[in-house]
C-alpha cells in the first residue's frame, strides 16, 4: 500500500464519525516465533476489532480474516557489523 492508499485511509476516517480509530503499529518482526513479537501480534489481534490497524514490519503473521493491514518494510534478514 503506497502512501496514497494510506492518506486515503486516513481520509476515509475523518469524513466518517462512525469510524473505528486508526492505529499504526512499527516493529521488526510480529510473528509467533519472535519473542516481543509474538506479544505484539497478540495486542494487534486482540484490538483488531476496536481498531483499524494496520502493521508496518518486515514479517508479520496475519490472520487471515483482513482485520489487520500490513505494510512490508523490507529488513536485512541479519543485524550487520558496519566498520568505518
Amino acid at each position: 500500500m503506497g502512501d496514497a492508499g494510506l492518506e486515503a485511509m486516513k481520509d476515509r476516517s475523518q469524513l466518517n464519525a462512525d469510524a473505528k480509530p486508526w492505529l499504526a503499529v512499527f516493529d521488526l518482526s510480529v510473528t509467533k516465533n519472535s519473542p516481543a513479537g509474538s506479544c505484539v501480534l497478540a495486542e494487534v489481534l486482540g484490538l483488531a476489532d476496536e481498531f483499524d490497524i494496520t502493521v508496518f514490519s518486515g514479517a508479520f503473521d496475519n490472520d487471515q480474516t483482513g482485520r489487520v493491514r500490513w505494510v512490508r518494510v523490507p529488513l536485512p534478514n541479519k543485524p550487520s557489523f558496519c566498520a568505518i
